[in-house]
């Protein structure tokens, strides 16, 4: 919840987000219909992506992503 108050991203984009999809200080995400866009990373979000272990493709590892 953290992430998305400080990005304004959806949660299907926070879920969603990979690690590719993170670039220096900010988020590149596919948004509603399909458009891309960025969200700047202020200090908080830079600090929970930080603490994600990089297990998976995905940011945020979760059972039954299907």
């Amino acid at each position: 919840m953290l992430l998305a108050i400080n990005t304004g991203l959806r949660k299907s984009e926070i879920l969603g987000l990979s690690w590719k999809d993170v670039k220096e200080g900010e988020i590149e995400v596919n948004g509603k219909g399909d458009r891309r866009r960025t969200a700047p990373l202020n200090k908080t979000a830079q600090e929970i992506i930080d603490r994600q272990q990089k297990r998976t493709d995905y940011v945020f590892d979760i059972p039954n992503r299907n």
